[in-house]
């Protein structure tokens, strides 16, 4: 047997002592993005609700239709005020500055908004030059996934990018770059891809009607708005004035959207379907839940049946699942699902009598039958469109997705046809 020597023993170890320590020696350059809060100071903030004059779509949410106009939400933003008295012919009419708006209901010419962390009212009485009303301060509290963030220094109404070079060590847990890193005071948010981003109601007079987005809804003299967790109640007797009763009721975390029906509130969220009794409708109850896979959740509800989209690819909402779930609520204290469907990837919906209409993202507009709720068909598919939610209502469907607004007319349901658009404007 070939022996080795000592020295050669040693200078094996000493080899391997090197390497090792140019291993733990290695540095490694990376870059990463750092985004700084925009600070507007409370004084400013409450003082920015005004007329604007119109300007084009760029980046469209929520959508409300009130008497003969359509209001779009510009994320974060405000509202374009669309009037539709001719449908073939919609017109831009002007636009409501709300920093921090996603959500509207409106009530008797009053528009009711969250802007950031407050309620506004607003009097649109005279659509041309609306005007702030009251306010109630800090309805909502500091939010991340709301976008409610705010301190001493005043409200956070956008974020600057500054990228940072930095040389670690490559056994360093921050090695790799390429991340994220959102700044606000000493907490820090970091994400390797950020994304900022009758039994059927219908109108009641001088009331409008949202989307299946929807985190504001009115039910007789009270708007009920959920954040990401909790049910807020308040009186609009006086729409102008409105009330907060400070009976806030949790309900559960990631809700999303809610829908009214009859005298209960239908709650999406991002684990299930859940059902809120406002028979009082000053103490909201709670009185079931369907779970479901994680993933984002708006629901609708139609004779006694709700039909729920789910749908991943989103970081806030997780999940695998893209589905459209068909479930049995006329027992709404033991709700029944019946059946789903796979989707593309389904976001909005509505229903009017058997028809369903579903925004299926990127893969366009679909229209269901929905008769036969175990047998549930396809009827028409609308492709080359980007969809995101829509209202079904007197026969013309509403529809806004990521490239603008289009109306349809579906009197002739083997005749559905496009009548009018918005296109989106973005800036380069």
């Amino acid at each position: 047997m070939k022996r080795v020597s000592t020295l050669s023993f040693l200078m094996v170890c000493m080899m391997a002592l090197f390497s090792s320590c140019a291993k733990d020696n290695c540095e490694q350059t990376i870059t990463n993005t750092e985004m700084h809060p925009v600070y507007m100071s409370y004084e400013e903030f409450r003082a920015s609700v005004a007329s604007e004059s119109a300007r084009p779509l760029e980046n469209p949410g929520k959508i409300y239709l009130y008497n003969n106009h359509l209001f779009i939400n510009e994320r974060r933003e405000g509202v374009h005020i669309i009037d539709m008295s001719d449908p073939t012919n919609p017109t831009n009419k002007g636009f409501i500055k709300i920093l921090g708006n996603v959500d509207i209901a409106i009530r008797g010419d009053v528009l009711l908004a969250d802007s950031f962390m407050d309620l506004v009212a607003i009097d649109i009485s005279d659509i041309d030059n609306v005007k702030e009303v009251s306010r109630l301060e800090q309805v909502y509290q500091n939010d991340w996934n709301l976008g409610i963030m705010s301190n001493e220094q005043g409200v956070v109404v956008d974020w600057d990018a500054v990228e940072t070079t930095e040389t670690v060590d490559c056994n360093s847990s921050n090695a790799g770059g390429g991340r994220t890193i959102w700044l606000f005071d000493d907490l820090a948010f970091e994400s390797a891809d950020a994304d900022l981003s009758s039994n059927n109601p219908q109108p009641v007079q001088g009331e409008g009607v949202a989307g299946s987005f929807a985190r504001f809804t009115i039910v007789g003299q009270h708007l009920y708005t959920i954040d990401n967790s909790t049910l807020h109640t308040f009186s609009i007797d006086n729409p102008s004035q409105p009330v907060d009763l400070n009976t806030d009721t949790y309900v559960a975390w990631n809700i999303e959207t809610i829908f009214p029906y009859g005298d209960h509130l239908f709650i999406g969220s991002q684990n299930g379907m859940i059902v809120m009794s406002v028979s009082d409708p000053i103490q909201p109850v709670w009185v079931s839940e369907l779970q479901h896979f994680r993933g984002c959740d708006p629901v609708v509800v139609e004779d006694d049946y709700a039909y729920v989209t789910l749908r991943n690819g989103n970081p806030t909402c997780g999940g695998f699942e893209n589905q459209l779930d068909v479930i049995d609520v006329s027992d709404v204290a033991n709700p029944k699902l019946i059946k789903s469907y796979d989707m593309h990837n389904p976001h909005g919906l509505d229903v009017d009598d058997s028809t369903l209409f579903l925004c299926d993202g990127e893969d366009g507009l679909k229209v269901f039958d929905v008769t036969d709720k175990e047998d549930v068909t396809e009827m028409e598919h609308y492709k080359n469109i980007d969809t995101y939610d829509v209202i079904a209502l007197g026969e013309l469907l509403f529809m806004i997705g990521d490239d603008g607004f289009r109306l349809y007319d579906y009197s002739d349901l083997d005749d559905i046809h496009l009548v009018s658009s918005i296109p989106v404007n973005r800036q380069q």
